[in-house]
Parts: C-alpha cells; structure tokens; sequence
C-alpha cells in the first residue's frame, strides 16, 4: 500500500465519521429521534379559556389529556370559599434538551369558575 491509498483510505474514514456524528445514517434507516411535543388548545397560560394538555413525551409514549377544571377552596379561617382553575399548560422550561412537558397551576377566579375556565 503506498501513502496515497492511505490518504483516501483516512478521507473515506472521515467523511463517514462525520455523516455518522451528524445522524446522516439515522435518518437514512428510520431512526427516530428522541423529542417530545405538547399541544395546549387555549395556547398556553389564559384561565379564562378551557384549554386540553396534549402530546407524546420523549421516549415517544403518547400521555393522557389533561383538561383546565374549576374546583372550589375553603378558607379555614374566615369560612369564605373561593373558586379557582387548574390550569394545565406546555412548560417548555421545566423541559430538558428536546423533553418538553406538560405542568399546571392554581388561578383564582375572581368572578367565579366554570367549565374548567374563569369568568
């Protein structure tokens, strides 16, 4: 073997190791690629909308809708009860690399609750 059949013999190991890094062959054979995806209807964060949680997390596993619900708290002290919605929402935060999830929060509603958004 002369120095130039090693030359191209190293070219060729290079150009591949590349392809290889780049995910070129994944893609080529049908590799999936680990990311998740989350849909919320109402677009994110809006309690006076009813809004459904969807998406497929990143081991590709579809996980269950999550629906905006009212519920009502009682304030031990003063006997009052207040009515609140749980909103559910896309954190894109609390994801790490491409894992995006679904989280939620408490909103009061100041002027009631219904249907899983406040009035």
């Amino acid at each position: 073997m002369d120095n130039k059949e090693i030359l191209i013999g190293i070219l060729i190991i290079l150009v591949l190791s590349v392809f290889a890094y780049s995910g070129f062959f994944g893609s080529v054979t049908g590799k999936q690629v680990s990311t998740s995806t989350c849909v919320d209807t109402d677009e994110g964060v809006d309690i006076f909308s009813k809004g459904t949680v969807y998406g497929v997390d990143s081991k590709g596993v579809s996980y269950d809708d999550k629906t905006d619900i009212c519920f009502e708290k009682s304030n031990k002290d003063t006997g009052k009860t207040s009515k609140y919605v749980k909103e559910y929402y896309c954190d894109y935060n609390k994801g790490t690399g491409n894992n995006v999830i679904w989280n939620y929060r408490f909103e009061l509603c100041e002027n009631g609750c219904s249907n899983g958004a406040c009035l």
